[in-house]
């Protein structure tokens, strides 16, 4: 408690000694949210409200206060967001932090999960040698690239090798930065046709109750827009709610700067009202992730289908941020996941979102 309250008074001096940043920063992200040029009134008000929201539950401008949607709710939707420094400590009470290593670190991750991949993957740094690296190269035109230890998307790169020079310049670069190589993955036409500029991976939340039985709990389709190899919310991607009950999408989808779309548009692909194929096959797989390590009791999974029908773990995300869903409904998700945490009875969680 002491340390939130100190957290919070160090955030509400930050705005009040840089309030032409906060300013300019709220003038731009009202500007791209609201259909008309914010007044000057709408973002003094904001400036201010958002110094009441970091004193009181120290979040972020753009991860909390602006993708959330916080500008527009109520004073029980704001108390009962999940926004950053109420999910940390609300995190770090239910999971075992013995498990965290496992969802940091790729390496680590990608061996605790490996029959669920599908794809091939080495480490590549300065003790990998070249005729093992070319060998794994054999064959490909182009290859991901991923730093171990990176969130958000960051540092994901999709590269051609497919020439010698090519090889042996990532190979270089490879061994100073100790990256994750692996093969590119084809993804399902129903779910790639949204976007071809990146996998579009569904966002699975599954939360394990006090008797560890796992559920999803929430879920999210997540597109590229054509700016990005990630389809991350962060990292310029855009992100739909996925009714967890029938898989329909019940939402518009709506990219971090608040826009909303119908369709695609790139691809004018209609977005609300598409029905996931086969959702309760990805339910399933998410459910199956989940009970590996019920420890861990809240995970975003990063999930897909390739073009051979396999379901594929992407990643899995200790602290998956609520943004992309509560932008989307009028209240906060933190009393909704400890009703499934600690749920006694069968109720009906697909109700919500």
């Amino acid at each position: 408690m002491v340390q939130k309250l100190v957290v919070s008074i160090k955030g509400g001096a930050a705005v009040l000694l840089k309030p032409r940043k906060y300013i300019r920063d709220i003038k731009k992200e009202l500007t791209y949210q609201l259909p008309y040029p914010p007044s000057k009134g709408q973002i003094v008000w904001c400036y201010f409200d958002f110094l009441l929201f970091r004193l009181k539950y120290g979040g972020s401008l753009k991860t909390d206060y602006f993708k959330a949607q916080l500008y527009r709710k109520s004073g029980i939707a704001r108390k009962e967001s999940l926004s950053r420094y109420v999910r940390y400590p609300w995190r770090n009470a239910i999971q075992e932090r013995e498990l965290w290593p496992i969802f940091s670190d790729k390496r680590k991750f990608y061996e605790a999960f490996s029959e669920y991949l599908n794809r091939d993957w080495m480490v590549v740094d300065g003790n990998t040698s070249w005729e093992k690296f070319r060998d794994f190269l054999a064959g490909k035109e182009q290859i991901f690239t991923k730093i171990p230890i990176a969130y958000g998307g960051a540092d994901v790169h999709c590269v051609t090798v497919n020439t010698e020079e090519k090889k042996r310049a990532l190979y270089e670069q490879c061994r100073k930065e100790s990256c994750i190589i692996e093969d590119k993955i084809t993804q399902c036409e129903e779910i790639y046709s949204f976007s071809n500029a990146s996998i579009n991976t569904l966002r699975i939340i599954t939360l394990v109750d006090r008797h560890n039985v796992p559920h999803v709990a929430a879920a999210l389709l997540r597109m590229g827009n054509g700016a990005s190899v990630v389809d991350n919310f962060t990292s310029g991607g855009m992100c739909a709610v996925i009714d967890i009950k029938t898989g329909i999408i019940s939402s518009p989808a709506r990219d971090g700067k608040g826009i909303d779309y119908l369709v695609h548009p790139n691809t004018g692909k209609q977005i609300i009202g598409f029905k996931i194929p086969d959702w309760e096959g990805y339910k399933n797989f998410a459910l199956k992730l989940a009970a590996k390590f019920p420890g861990m009791r809240y995970v975003g999974w990063d999930v897909i289908k390739d073009s051979n029908g396999n379901y594929t773990i992407i990643e899995g995300n200790k602290d998956a941020g609520v943004g992309g869903i509560e932008c989307h409904v009028g209240y906060g998700l933190k009393p909704y996941y400890d009703a499934v945490l600690n749920c006694d009875e069968n109720f009906d969680y697909s109700r919500m979102p």
